[in-house]
Parts: C-alpha cells; structure tokens; sequence
C-alpha cells in the first residue's frame, strides 16, 4: 500500500492537469489495482450504458478530482482483490446469480475476520452492494430488502431498473391518443419510493418469480377501444366470450392512473375460488386488476418485447375485477393465435389472480 499512497500524494498536488508524470506512475502500480481504479472511475461517472469494457481505463485521467476519489475508493476496498474477480463473473454469466451470491459469500468467509464484527458484505463498498442486487431476481430483491436497513436501502436503489414501464411516452409512441379520446392530463405520478415499495411488495408473491410491471392507463380507455389498438398493434383476441361487449366494451376509465401490476398471477392463487382469491389479494393489500390493466400490459408487452403474459405455456389466467351477467371475468391463455377473455366458471382450474397496486 506504500506506493499506493506515495501516489495519492503525487496527483494531489497536480490536480487540474494530467501529467506524464502522473500516467507513468500510474502505470506502474499493480494490475488489480489499477483495474479496481477504473471500476470505481465508471461508477464515479455514472455507470454509462456501453458495452465497452475498457470504458473505465480509457477515461480514467478525464477528471483528475474524480480520479483522486476512485484511488481512495479502491485503497479502502479491503475485499475488492476477492470481490471483483467474482462480480465480473457474474456479469459474464447467464446462469442466475443465487448459485454464485454463495460462492461470493464463501470468498468473504474464508478471510481472516474477526466473528463477533457485523458480516463482512456490509462492509463492500456501496457499488459493490448494489452490483449484487441488481443481479437478483424480483423474489430475491424482495426477501433481501427484508434482511437489515442496509440491504433494504440499497435494494430499493436498484429494484426499479429492470422493472418494465408502460407510461405515456409508451402510449403516445404507438398509439394515437385524440384519436381514440384518450387523455393523461390529471395524471399524478407517484414518488420513486411509492413505487419501489409496491413493486417489490408485490414481485416478491408472483408466481414464478415473474416479476410487475409499473402501467399508466389513460383517461377514456375502455375494453372496445384495446381491442381495437391490440388489433391495429397485431395482438389480437381468439376467444372473447359473447356477453363481455355489451356488458363493459363501452365503460371508460373515470380519470388516468398509475399502477404497479403483476406480470403473473400471485403465488397459491391458482385453482381457487372467487371468494378466496378476493381475499388472498385484499390480505396483500392489492386490488384485483381490471380486465382493461391486464390486457393493456398484455398488448404492450407482446409489441415491445415479444412476450406473452398469463400465456398458454402454462394455461394462466388472472381473475378480473370485471363482470358480465353476474359473472366474473378472466383473461388469459394468450397464445400465438391470441388471448381469450371468459367467465371465471370457463376453466377454473388454470385460472389465477393478479395483483394491482394502483395510486
């Protein structure tokens, strides 16, 4: 560590130009460390989207200040030379990361730690921490934000990046609003935290940890008129049974809305009855979606990222808050020729509930 801080002491008193002085000194400090330098200088930077992984090294010296600061970063690291062999690790792979979180874990706890210190990954440098969790899945957020204060705040950092956003902007890119008598003028959107809160509340109970999705839904919209934007957007109905036009095609939403939706149905929801998956969703404090919610993310996330939600793979259909003729409906079985909307008593064995938090 000796050169380390000969170094610090070196670009301290030169620190508005770079020198070449200061470049050869640099390059002569260990590989690790240097490479620990340049994460802590992405970071520093604002992690930019690139898939350039030399963006760090190649921007190092762009700020000699911030450059300062990802020395001191990587000095203070005691676990980086461990930890960031297994963090590129988990970036290269596809598997998921639960399997190695274990091997990172056993990395730290075969160091020489004092036993009656707190966990020593509470001790990562905050990127460090917040790289982990990024990998998790929905679930795994979930149960990890309920571990301490620490894990809970860096969770909700990152929860939301992953999480699909069907907004205005979305709308008005493939839909043409005044056409349809669509509107988002008295649209309030929720805080950051609001939103975090719900989402990982309610991704934490989906089935197969397939993770919500955060909807805006306009003023105006009504079950007609997503027919008729699914069909100009190529996602179409197979089966719409006869009695749900007349009873709710022509009912518009009151007012536009926010809402953090499932993307599946909610864990021990399936083959229920009514009466009891109302009360599974009002024990989580939920609301059971409108057929408008669901099939709004249904159309939305065929055409932006050609997936199939409650799909036919398996058969997955979610309750809806909806009814025709005292009876309730459900959506679903979205296959490739398209999705059907019916009557609970149609197939309650594959029927489900989704979950809505709506602000």
């Amino acid at each position: 560590m000796a050169l380390h801080s000969v170094f610090r002491r070196t670009i301290s008193t030169n620190e508005h130009e770079v020198s070449e002085e200061l470049c050869t000194q640099f390059s002569r400090l260990p590989e690790d460390f240097r490479n620990a330098v340049y994460f802590q200088i992405y970071h520093l930077m604002g992690a930019p989207q690139t898939n350039d992984s030399r963006w760090g090294e190649q921007h190092v010296f762009d700020d000699t200040i911030l450059f300062q600061q990802a020395l001191t970063l990587a000095q203070e690291a005691e676990f980086s030379d461990h930890v960031l062999a297994e963090i590129k690790h988990l970036r290269d792979s596809d598997s998921t990361l639960s399997t190695h979180l274990q091997v990172l874990l056993a990395v730290i706890e075969k160091m020489d730690v004092d036993p009656n210190q707190p966990y020593p990954i509470n001790e990562l440098p905050v990127e460090l921490l917040q790289d982990i969790f990024r990998y998790l899945s929905p679930r795994d957020q979930y149960n990890a934000a309920k571990v301490c204060e620490l894990w809970q705040a860096n969770v909700h950092q990152v929860a939301l990046e992953r999480v699909p956003v069907i907004d205005q902007s979305v709308w008005e890119r493939y839909v043409n609003l005044k056409q349809h008598g669509l509107s988002f003028e008295d649209l309030r959107f929720p805080s950051r935290e609001a939103l975090t809160k719900a989402a990982l509340d309610l991704a934490g109970h989906v089935e197969a940890d397939q993770g919500v999705s955060i909807i805006a839904i306009p003023k105006g919209l009504s079950f007609s008129k997503l027919l008729a934007i699914g069909e100009a957007l190529e996602v179409r109905a197979e089966y719409i049974w006869g009695r749900i036009e007349p009873a709710i095609g022509a009912v518009e939403t009151e007012q536009a809305y926010v809402a953090v939706l499932s993307n599946g149905v909610l864990q021990g929801s399936r083959s229920k009855s009514i009466e009891a998956q109302d009360e599974l969703i009002q024990e989580m404090g939920c609301e059971v979606p409108s057929v408008a919610d669901l099939l709004t993310a249904m159309i939305f996330h065929k055409v932006i990222f050609s997936k199939r939600l409650f799909s036919d793979a398996p058969w997955t259909y979610s309750l809806t808050s909806d009814s025709a003729d005292g009876y309730r409906l459900v959506i679903g079985g979205f296959a490739a020729s398209g999705f059907d909307v019916i009557n609970h008593d149609y197939d309650g064995v594959n029927v489900g509930a989704g979950g809505l938090r709506k602000f």
